[in-house]
Order: structure tokens, then C-alpha cells, then sequence
């Protein structure tokens, strides 16, 4: 939920005319996008990681190597739920409609994936699509790599992809707005 925040930031931005002042500073657009990106997803990690600490602590997983990767699970997640908001906040135009958008891919991207229900237990039209929910590839990668298995290559592979995907849009979408001036 967290990383969704980065895309209302955007999009009151557009909104309240800031977005003018935040072209004028001497950044790249490049980067000034990739950088709202990563802000959104290090903001997401600054929620995250204590409580990932606790459950760590009361679950006693304590190989290094399994934590990292299960942190960088969910960064990539974080990562590519930022870009998923990002470009939504650039593509909707109305305010209401970008409220109802953002809360429905939420839910969508929250609900049908194995993190909080398995497989089984899911109505079939859910459990068709839930195997392919960014949400479902970082939960399992998450497990395999705290259960001490082998990385969970398809999870990882599937996170990638989400966060190239989106994260790709979301840059797109942001730059042809900031050069055609269309938040105006």
C-alpha cells in the first residue's frame, strides 16, 4: 500500500502546479524520474523492514543470506508497485477516477495472490489469475528464500519483469508528460 502513496504524490503534484518548480531544478528528467521510483519504493522499505525484522526475530530465521534475498524480494516489489502507480497517476486525468483506479488495482494486485490465501481456498476465477500476480511471485520467492530451499527463480524472474514492465511505462508515460506539458 505503501508504494501506491508515490502516485497520489505525483499526481497532487500535477494538480497543485509543483510539478512546473520540480522541472526547473537541475536534475535530468531521466533521473528525476527513476528517482521518484526508488523514492517510492525506499519509502515503502522504511515500513516494511521493521516489522520483516520482528518476524524474523520471533520466527528465528537468521541466515544472512535468506534475509537479503527475502528483503530484496520485497524491494522489487516495492519497486514495481511504484511504477504500477506512477503510471496510473500519469495516464488518469479526472481525481475521482484516479482514487477508484489505484484502489481497484490494489485490491486486484493484493487479493488474488497466494500471500494471503493458497491456491486451493480461492474461487477459480481468482486462482486462474493468482499465479500471475507480482504480489504471488514475491510471497513465494520470499518463502522459498526464508524456508532455506533454493531461490525461487521464476518468483524472481516474475518480479523483474513486473518492475521492468512498469517501471518502463511509468518512466514513458511520466516523460511524454513532462515534455507535453499536458498536466496544464
Amino acid at each position: 500500500s505503501i508504494s501506491f502513496i508515490i502516485g497520489y504524490d505525483i499526481f497532487e503534484e500535477a494538480e497543485e502546479g509543483l510539478l512546473d518548480y520540480l522541472l526547473t531544478l537541475p536534475i535530468p528528467r531521466r533521473e528525476f524520474i527513476i528517482g521518484r521510483a526508488l523514492g517510492g519504493a525506499v519509502r515503502a522499505m522504511i515500513y516494511t523492514i521493521p516489522m520483516f525484522a520482528i518476524v524474523a526475530v520471533l520466527e528465528n530465521f537468521s541466515n544472512p543470506l535468506s534475509l537479503i534475498a527475502a528483503v530484496l524480494d520485497l524491494f522489487l516489489l516495492a519497486f514495481g508497485v511504484t511504477g504500477l502507480s506512477i503510471t496510473v497517476a500519469v495516464s488518469v486525468r479526472s481525481a475521482n477516477r484516479f482514487d477508484v483506479v489505484l484502489a481497484l488495482l490494489e485490491l486486484a494486485v493484493s487479493r488474488a495472490s497466494t500471500a494471503l490465501y493458497p491456491l486451493a481456498f480461492m474461487p477459480s476465477y481468482v486462482a486462474a489469475l493468482a499465479p500471475f500476480s507480482p504480489v504471488t511471485f514475491a510471497a513465494d520467492s520470499t518463502r522459498a528464500a526464508l524456508s532455506g530451499s533454493s531461490l525461487d527463480m521464476l518468483g524472481l524472474a516474475g518480479l523483474l519483469g513486473f518492475v521492468a514492465i512498469f517501471l518502463g511505462l511509468g518512466a514513458t508515460f511520466y516523460f511524454r508528460r513532462l515534455e507535453g506539458g499536458v498536466y496544464a
